[in-house]
């Protein structure tokens, strides 16, 4: 019988796997933390696939160390904990879990612009505080008919967010270095507009974050990008959480640039400490829940269960990242 380790979950429990998986494969359940890595190389040498959700890193030694291993499944939809480049070198596939969570994510990223644009969080403090709280005591909202919102990254949630936004009445640009705009006019979504990213900044009302994470826009939104929004926007990251010089962000709230944000991811967090980001009442934080629901963790675990049941079966998973690794398999 072949062997699937999973080396950490934040689910109840694995039932679903192990129904999903209990005809190929013997299933072993650890909840292992970074500072356990010998543990984890013992527990991973003999599987055949390895699962994990928020180990990380998942680096070279531990790749190393998967000995029969041709997978390793993502318990999500980023795979930045996971070293990409080592895998393949190792002949290993990676898989993630795309297509789960996306009107969690998108219903997310809506509630917080809705909330930071209309005030509510504060509303809420002030009439908690003052039983004879005013409106006019609070800056004026905006009416949001006609702003823009700018989506950073518009695969599957960054469209579901522009086709909500677009029922708001405010008009979307996108910046997404890997989708044209042919494309996008294809899936009948004409009204999201491609601009480069310094427009998108300079443009919006809105920044919505919903990218993966990669070297390449760690931190783009920074001191200099920051500087050139010309519309105070809001923003709200539900991406990763290296998207955001936080640092920056604050002094840009504190400058006027920018009027607020909503951040579901926090660079560095947890702890949620920051101490210039928690004082700010125009600050949204949300503990990394956009994804969160009954729905999109019964999902997450039937679909990523499936993915190493094709791989044990001998067949290429559906949600294969590393495609380059098929030239090592052929």
């Amino acid at each position: 019988m072949k062997k699937v380790v999973i080396i950490d979950h934040v689910f109840d429990n694995v039932d679903i796997e192990r129904e999903i998986l209990k005809d190929v494969a013997d299933y072993y359940e650890y909840q292992f933390t970074p500072d356990r890595e010998d543990e984890v190389l013992e527990a991973v040498k003999d599987a055949d696939v390895v699962m994990a959700t928020n180990y990380d890193p998942i680096n070279r030694r531990l790749i190393e160390g998967m000995k029969k291993a041709k997978c390793i499944v993502r318990h999500g939809i980023g795979v930045d904990s996971v070293d990409l480049e080592a895998a393949t070198d190792n002949g290993i596939m990676v898989t993630n879990v795309p297509n789960y969570c996306l009107d969690e994510v998108s219903d997310h990223a809506m509630a917080l612009v809705l909330a930071l644009e209309r005030k509510i969080l504060m509303m809420d403090k002030k009439v908690r505080d003052n039983p004879y709280y005013k409106p006019t005591d609070l800056p004026q909202t905006r009416n949001m008919r006609g702003k823009q919102a700018g989506i950073v990254g518009f695969g599957r949630i960054g469209r579901l967010t522009g086709q909500k936004l677009n029922a708001f009445g405010i008009n979307v640009v996108y910046y997404d270095p890997f989708l044209t705009q042919e494309a996008v006019d294809g899936m009948g979504m004409s009204y999201a507009k491609r601009v480069s990213c310094e427009e998108l900044i300079k443009t919006s009302d809105y920044i919505i974050v919903h990218a993966p994470l990669t070297k390449e826009n760690y931190h783009f939104l920074n001191r200099e990008t920051l500087a050139l929004a010309e519309k105070k926007p809001y923003i709200v990251n539900v991406g990763r959480e290296g998207h955001i010089d936080i640092d920056a962000l604050v002094e840009a709230i504190k400058a006027g640039k920018v009027q607020g944000a909503g951040l579901d991811c926090v660079d560095g967090a947890p702890p949620y400490n920051h101490p210039g980001l928690i004082a700010l009442d125009e600050v949204i934080i949300t503990p990394h829940a956009a994804f969160y629901s009954d729905d999109s963790f019964k999902n997450l675990q039937r679909i990523a269960a499936n993915q190493a049941k094709q791989v044990l079966e001998g067949k290429i998973p559906d949600n294969l990242v590393n495609r380059d690794v098929l030239n090592k398999l052929r």
